[in-house]
């Protein structure tokens, strides 16, 4: 059953419906399309996660983020692209809770314009995920060159 927002359009509702629309993992919208404030961007807000729009990574870049419940604690999965017309050796995702970063992941190896990542938290906080693409150079580093992607925000602090 649909909400009462307007209709899910654009490179968000695109993903949404990719996902599975209100039968996917991110449910029903729970708000109209938002404008990011100081942010070329915009999100959507579902009954289990969050969309962004982030074009300074790509004109079609969307992040998208998600919560279920899981054995140990709470699985988030976060899944974003594409990137074209940029394609990067890797991403690296971070995470922070309550405003304080709690962890990064460097995902190699996949496609070079999108991917996935799942992991486990304790609902206990704020979360926001950022992405950002990134090309490896010599000895280790990497070269990043678009920035961090419009944070996916999720409420995991319930009563």
């Amino acid at each position: 059953m649909m909400s009462n927002f307007s209709s899910v359009g654009g490179l968000i509702g695109d993903r949404w419906r990719a996902l599975g629309a209100e039968n996917g993992p991110l449910g029903n919208p729970m708000s109209d399309e938002l404008v990011v404030p100081g942010r070329n961007g915009r999100r959507r807000i579902f009954n289990a996660g969050e969309i962004v729009w982030s074009p300074d990574q790509g004109p079609n870049m969307v992040v998208a983020g998600w919560v279920k419940n899981g054995a140990r604690g709470v699985d988030v999965t976060i899944d974003w692209g594409p990137t074209t017309p940029f394609n990067y050796d890797l991403f690296i995702v971070r995470w922070d809770r309550n405003g304080s970063n709690v962890g990064q992941e460097t995902i190699r190896g996949g496609p070079r314009e999108s991917g996935r990542y799942t992991l486990t938290v304790q609902p206990d906080g704020q979360y926001s995920f950022i992405v950002e693409g990134c090309d490896a150079v010599t000895f280790g580093s990497s070269r990043c060159r678009q920035g961090w992607t419009i944070p996916v925000n999720l409420n995991l602090a319930f009563p």
